[in-house]
């Protein structure tokens, strides 16, 4: 069933953030009831300027950085998408899986481990 244009606009009405009743608007990054506010603590901030510059630092010091990322987007993609995935299910469902699951799984896995080839392959290629 569709809905009408004036139940969409209820909808949208109801996402926006709500009057506090002191003539403002509550948002989420305002002190809690405790007085203390969530916002960034100056540990959590220097913290992250830190992990900011030694990220900085890294690729300025790596003479080809396009190269690095390159090996670690195709070695990492293809971990994540093709071969972790079939092998967590394999893992989980086991025994129970039939000869077409388990050989569909395992082309996904292959598929996976030659795009992790051809994409390191082609990081290597590049240097030249």
């Amino acid at each position: 069933r569709r809905a009408s244009p004036d139940q969409h606009a209820d909808r949208a009405s109801d996402n926006r953030a709500s009057d506090n009743g002191k003539g403002g608007v509550d948002w989420p990054l305002e002190p809690d009831s405790k007085g203390s506010s969530p916002c960034v603590s100056l540990d959590s901030l220097v913290g992250r300027l830190l992990l900011l510059a030694a990220a900085g630092l890294l690729a300025a010091s790596i003479p080809n950085f396009p190269f690095v990322i390159a090996l670690i987007g195709s070695f990492t993609t293809m971990l994540i998408s093709f071969i972790a995935p079939p092998l967590l299910y394999v893992g989980a469902h086991g025994r129970s899986l039939g000869w077409r699951s388990l050989s569909l799984n395992a082309l996904l896995v292959l598929t996976g481990v030659a795009g992790m080839v051809a994409g390191v392959r082609n990081a290597f290629l590049s240097l030249e």
